[in-house]
């Protein structure tokens, strides 16, 4: 995944949960932003999630740039979904992994950093392709209609947890998001012949059959 550093033990952490229980089929570690500017501390409130939101061992959702998994999970997922246009690949995946079977474990000591943006310029595009990946999976429509109107009436802001914490940002981020997803939901990719909407996912023709199998769908 670009802009991420493995640590030194990355590799020996990520995978020793599948060398010591063969349950195991996927690990997901932790990946912090590195905060070398005043700018990527304040996104980080808002691009990464803190060690603990998982428990160790709980099934958690991943950066594709922190994740290891056996051949045979992998296969029966579908792989990464290509035909997605900017990004949101590994978020499918991970959607996936959950759903047939495949949880993904927690490794929080698995840590590799992630380099992130440095300016607001650069942010803006990164949210906007995130957006625009989103939009392709036609994901969490709500949480975009809810931006949507802070982005055409920003004092809705005001009425959020943290009203007036970074305001500019998250409305920054609020607006280039919407953007994203509205245009990745009306001229993005289609899915694959094959691929069935379930429960709000795309999933592919493998792991339909997977989950018709386990009797999951």
């Amino acid at each position: 995944d670009a802009g991420s550093v493995a640590t030194e033990r990355w590799l020996e952490k990520v995978v020793e949960p599948l060398l010591e229980q063969p349950v195991v089929h996927a690990v997901g570690g932790w990946r912090p932003l590195r905060l070398e500017n005043e700018f990527q501390k304040r996104i980080g409130r808002y691009c990464c999630f803190p060690r603990d939101r998982w428990p160790v061992g709980a099934m958690c959702d991943p950066s594709g740039g922190n994740i290891a998994f056996r051949r045979h999970a992998f296969e029966a997922a579908g792989g990464f979904p290509e035909w997605l246009t900017f990004a949101g690949e590994d978020f499918l995946f991970n959607a996936t992994m959950n759903r047939i079977g495949f949880p993904i474990y927690y490794q929080p000591d698995a840590l590799t950093l992630w380099e992130g943006r440095s300016n607001w310029r650069s942010y803006a595009v990164m949210v906007r392709r995130y957006g625009y990946g989103l939009g392709e999976m036609q994901v969490f429509p709500k949480n975009y209609w809810a931006w949507l109107l802070t982005m055409l009436v920003p004092p809705l802001i005001l009425f959020s947890k943290n009203p007036l914490r970074d305001a500019w940002l998250r409305w920054l981020r609020n607006a280039n998001s919407v953007w994203g997803w509205f245009t990745g939901r009306i001229f993005g990719h289609r899915p694959p012949p094959g691929w069935e909407f379930v429960d709000g996912y795309w999933f592919g023709p493998g792991a339909m059959a997977v989950m018709r199998a386990r009797g999951k769908k």
